[in-house]
């Protein structure tokens, strides 16, 4: 990213904002709410576009890019996307055309759930409730970090992975990013300290951007 810059009217969300995000590593926008964390991702997914300055990929500009190829290597988990009333393997594969159950069990491998659904009376066939209510709050996270890894994206983004999780939890889940960025490029919006401090980047922002 370079001198990026965004606004929402006349409000200023960012302004020459710059960020290097190298291959295979774990990536920290760290800010308070309001400084333009989500945004950021947003202009990262190509869900929008800056005002000024320009997203390179390999010296490639985003905008000469095919989104629809773009998206097709990166993983999105937003801050406030929840699970549907539906089982494990719809969770996993809904709006992803997944032809096999091999391909639902390696993205549940990946986030460490594997043993847990084995252990399940349905499996993959068991419903989760409303809004995940029947799993805990770490399982329900690693479930949608799940569906956002099913296809192998080369890039994973997250908007505060951590922000509704007790403390142990959230503790599993950061240990899993540092885990995954070993063969990923993770780039995560979050204020949390604990996970600022496993990562391989950080880039601060404050409200002023």
């Amino acid at each position: 990213m370079q001198n990026v810059s965004f606004s929402y009217g006349d409000k200023k969300i960012l302004n020459n904002f710059s960020a290097s995000f190298p291959v295979n590593s774990l990536n920290v926008l760290a800010a308070p709410s309001g400084s333009g964390k989500t945004t950021l991702l947003d202009i990262l997914a190509g869900l929008s576009r800056p005002l000024k300055g320009s997203v390179m990929v390999d010296e490639i500009d985003l905008k000469d890019i095919d989104l629809q190829w773009w998206r097709g290597i990166l993983g999105y988990v937003p801050q406030e996307l929840e699970l549907l009333h539906q089982s494990i393997r719809l969770n996993i594969s809904v709006g992803i055309n997944v032809s096999n159950d091999l391909t639902i069990n390696n993205a549940l491998g990946r986030v460490g759930l594997s043993e847990f659904v084995t252990s399940l009376e349905d499996g993959l066939d068991t419903v989760v409730g409303e809004k995940g209510k029947r799993l805990s709050g770490g399982q329900r996270q690693r479930i949608i970090i799940a569906r956002a890894l099913v296809h192998s994206p080369k890039i994973l983004l997250l908007d505060e992975p951590t922000s509704s999780l007790d403390y142990e939890s959230a503790y599993h889940i950061i240990d899993l990013l540092k885990n995954l960025s070993s063969s990923l490029t993770i780039i995560v919006a979050s204020h949390d300290k604990k996970l600022i401090d496993k990562a391989d980047h950080v880039f601060l922002l404050d409200k002023a951007g």
